[in-house]
């Protein structure tokens, strides 16, 4: 008859409650002739020196020598190699020692015996876990969810991990059984409100952060989340209540009324145009010491192509705020807009005096130099950003195609275009420098495919559009070239070089 594991435990159990009470028992190891009935038939299943020493090793592991608990667990696998119980105990004593590759093939050993023993599963799952193999984590933690699939704590494990491995779908579904199984639970239910949001899913967001404005009523982060939710929803007048609601409530909160103040500025409908600016004017007559809603102002003025107003609202800005670098960077960006290149550079390299580490700074000087053609100072900003930073995708990828359209040291810009669609997969403006190097390599079907690519995830890019139309050229397709060189004029119509290939 087959021996289970159950019974094993309760003769452990009961060996030690007798280890406890009976001296004369432990030394006879519980084979003695004066002794019960009782054990003597319990241990008749059981070979007397694995049952002894484990009951050793036990003690020893719960004193805390390990060393010698191993030992014991090792002499009782030599009488009994059929027991999970042992190995799984062998396992936990070489963890313990940091002996965690011996402890994992012993947990093994386990599972082949037993292979829905939990606390095996568990090791395993949590020794991939902690050793950088987040996918064999994952697959051990939903071995133990079909086990006891109404573990919460199980579910939030699987949850995060789920995370790690950018699951995000099926980490919203793990927290969405633990709310299911418990509707109380906070961290389950932002966990969900968030990923729904991730997911775009804004209604199912608005419903998780309505449970736990009913768990919480009146919190502050709860309430301004939800309205920002009814804001990408477009429900502004939701949005602007509960922003109203929450201002009445916390008036001394500068942070909070800036927030308002860009999410106003940023409602499309006119019928708050006014008042948004008005609630501006008035924000930055209150805060004239905080940079940010100087921040906001100038951007909401960029934004909607106002350049003459930012320009003078930024000089005032930076007087008042003569250290603050987002000043200089938007300025540069309304130069950049004006195609006055050299203006944008001088502001650049204003920016750089305030921030000289600035990433951002420098990519967008090394951007106008390039445009510039001043190329030596543009190759030369994207080495000394690659230096410091070698997965810096976006110098990675801008370096590479200002060296394709001059058609300079192509087998660099091809080995650095492939780091970057490594460190960013799928990226469009990467997909399409990949396709403009091909194409000056004379490997024109092989370009098609990475513009078309680029094409099919951004269809309103002039420049991509452009390229689709010389490929096409090159291939000897002429109406098609055609096709995307009117689309691209059509996006750009001030762009000389698509109008000229037109007319040819």
């Amino acid at each position: 008859m087959k021996r289970t594991e159950t019974n094993f435990w309760i003769l452990v159990v009961f060996a030690l409650l007798l280890a406890s009470c009976s001296g004369k028992l432990l030394v006879s190891g519980g084979a003695s002739g004066k002794a019960s009935k009782g054990p003597v038939n319990i241990y008749r299943n059981y070979n007397p020196l694995a049952v002894s020493h484990f009951i050793d090793g036990t003690f020893y592991y719960l004193k805390g020598d390990f060393a010698m608990a191993a030992l014991e667990f090792m002499d009782a696998l030599r009488y009994d190699s059929t027991s999970a119980t042992i190995y799984l105990a062998l396992a936990r004593a070489y963890i313990n020692l940091g002996k965690v590759e011996n402890g994992i093939k012993n947990v093994r050993k386990s599972l082949e015996i037993d292979p829905e023993n939990r606390e095996a599963i568990e090791i395993l799952a949590r020794f991939y876990e902690v050793s950088d193999n987040p996918i064999r984590a994952e697959k051990e933690y939903e071995r133990l969810l079909k086990i006891d699939p109404k573990d919460i704590e199980l579910l939030y494990t699987l949850g995060r991990v789920y995370i790690r491995n950018k699951k995000f779908d099926k980490a919203l579904k793990a927290y969405e059984k633990i709310v299911e199984l418990d509707s109380t639970q906070v961290k389950a239910i932002e966990k969900a409100a968030e990923l729904s949001l991730l997911d775009s899913a804004l209604a199912k967001s608005a419903r998780y952060f309505g449970m736990l404005l009913k768990l919480d009523p009146g919190n502050l982060r709860y309430t301004q989340a939800l309205a920002r939710v009814m804001y990408f929803m477009k429900d502004y007048d939701s949005c602007f209540v509960l922003y109203k609601g929450l201002i009445e409530n916390n008036p001394d909160n500068p942070e909070l009324k800036e927030d308002f103040a860009e999410l106003l500025l940023n409602i499309p409908e006119d019928r708050y145009k006014s008042y948004a600016e008005e609630y501006m004017e008035d924000l930055l007559k209150e805060y004239r010491d905080r940079k940010n809603p100087y921040i906001i102002y100038a951007l909401y003025l960029f934004r909607n192509g106002r350049n003459k107003e930012c320009l003078a609202f930024l000089d005032s800005a930076i007087n008042r705020f003569p250290n603050e670098i987002e000043f200089y960077l938007i300025k540069g960006n309304v130069y950049d807009r004006l195609k006055d290149y050299e203006t944008e550079a001088e502001i650049l390299l204003k920016a750089l005096e305030v921030g000289p580490h600035s990433v951002r700074a420098r990519h967008m000087l090394a951007v106008v130099w390039d445009r510039l053609k001043e190329y030596e100072k543009c190759d030369s900003l994207y080495e000394e950003l690659l230096l410091e930073n070698p997965d810096d995708h976006l110098a990675l990828n801008n370096y590479a195609y200002s060296l394709a359209v001059r058609g300079e040291k192509l087998q660099k810009a091809y080995e650095m275009v492939e780091r970057a669609l490594k460190l960013d997969p799928g990226n469009p403006s990467y997909l399409d420098t990949k396709g403009w190097i091909l194409f000056k390599l004379g490997r024109y079907r092989e370009a098609l495919q990475y513009v078309e690519a680029a094409y099919k995830k951004a269809k309103e890019n002039a420049e991509v559009l452009e390229h689709l139309g010389d490929i096409y050229m090159r291939l000897k397709k002429k109406k098609k070239a055609f096709y995307f060189y009117k689309k691209a004029l059509e996006i750009g119509p001030e762009n000389r070089s698509v109008r000229e290939k037109l007319e040819k």
